[in-house]
């Protein structure tokens, strides 16, 4: 494989059954690279059973870093950061550059078995159906409360149009204000997973990672043999770590590297 081959997939005109729009229309197209194809779709908030504490972890960074917050507008604004800077969120990383996830598709990565691992580079489409702003909505349970203490109550805040089901049970593209330079960088975006399930009457906090088929219809598999010479061939494209990890640690480490 190499990057023009893969760029081949990526404008290559088909129709999405999921989305039913056109592929090649890439103006509202986000990706995400794995270094291995088997790894789960899975915001950091959603391991080692996080998920139970996810109010109090918000509250606690919010108290904390209240003078780093205090020019944020939203709640979804501050998730951002936080995010950023290292809370677990279940908020997942993507981008808009299709390169960019290419490259991160394309780390080392070994099984365990010492062998490289084939890497994965997924592809998915924001529809437009809600903006930032319902987004809030979402945040706002979230901050509240414990967001597994309201599912008793949501058949009436739906009812009565507070709140979209749609909202509430679907996963969705987030393209967050450019206010930091990794995510200028790397053509940062994000995916926020559904915050519930329902099942007829009965609404429960989900907890799965995301389902690949409902977000990201499109997969590019990378094989392991051909990795390195996709990310030398990325580098000169100027895709690398000293470009998308803009601090001085990133920077001189490719230098080191470039020079080898």
């Amino acid at each position: 494989m190499t990057v023009s081959s893969y760029l081949e997939w990526v404008y290559k005109t088909s129709t999405s059954t999921t989305f039913d729009i056109e592929w090649n229309n890439l103006n509202n197209a986000y990706f995400r690279g794995h270094a291995d194809k088997k790894w789960e779709l899975k915001p950091s908030l959603f391991r080692n059973n996080n998920l139970i504490y996810e109010h109090e972890l918000l509250k606690k960074a919010q108290n904390t870093l209240w003078f780093e917050l205090q020019n944020t507008k939203t709640h979804l604004e501050r998730l951002i950061i936080l995010q950023h800077h290292g809370l677990s969120t279940r908020l997942l990383d993507v981008t808009t550059n299709p390169l960019i996830a290419l490259y991160f598709a394309c780390l080392d990565n070994k099984n365990d078995k010492g062998e490289e691992t084939d890497g994965v580079v997924y592809g998915g489409y924001y529809d437009g159906s809600f903006n930032n702003n319902n987004i809030e909505k979402i945040c706002e349970f979230i901050n509240e409360k414990q967001p597994n203490e309201i599912c008793s109550t949501l058949p009436q805040i739906v009812l009565k149009e507070e709140v979209n089901e749609d909202l509430l049970t679907k996963s969705h593209f987030i393209l967050p204000p450019y206010n930091s330079k990794r995510i200028i960088a790397q053509g940062g975006a994000f995916l926020l997973p559904p915050l519930y399930e329902k099942s007829g009457t009965k609404w429960c906090l989900n907890s799965q990672p995301l389902k690949t088929k409902d977000c990201f219809p499109k997969k590019k598999i990378i094989p392991a043999n051909d990795k390195k010479a996709l990310l030398n061939e990325l580098m000169r494209y100027g895709i690398h770590e000293g470009t998308l990890f803009p601090d001085m640690e990133h920077k001189i480490a490719h230098i080191q590297k470039a020079i080898k």
